[in-house]
């Protein structure tokens, strides 16, 4: 059975997503925003998208 999500959830997501951008390596964390904006509509859960980034390659990644 698929769970309802609340705004809490989300709003607790995004405190998450913005957390892990604040301490996370400044160049990493410019390549994901980077990443996110280049995808635009594309990703539809930016938190989700921000947290597994960061979590699969914390250290940059110079594409």
């Amino acid at each position: 059975m698929k769970r309802a999500y609340s705004g809490a959830d989300f709003a607790a997501q995004d405190e998450d997503a913005l957390r892990l951008i604040r301490t996370a390596d400044p160049a990493r964390a410019a390549e994901v925003l980077e990443e996110l904006e280049l995808k635009g509509r594309e990703v539809r859960n930016p938190s989700a998208f921000v947290s597994k980034s960061l979590s699969q390659y914390p250290m940059p990644r110079r594409r």
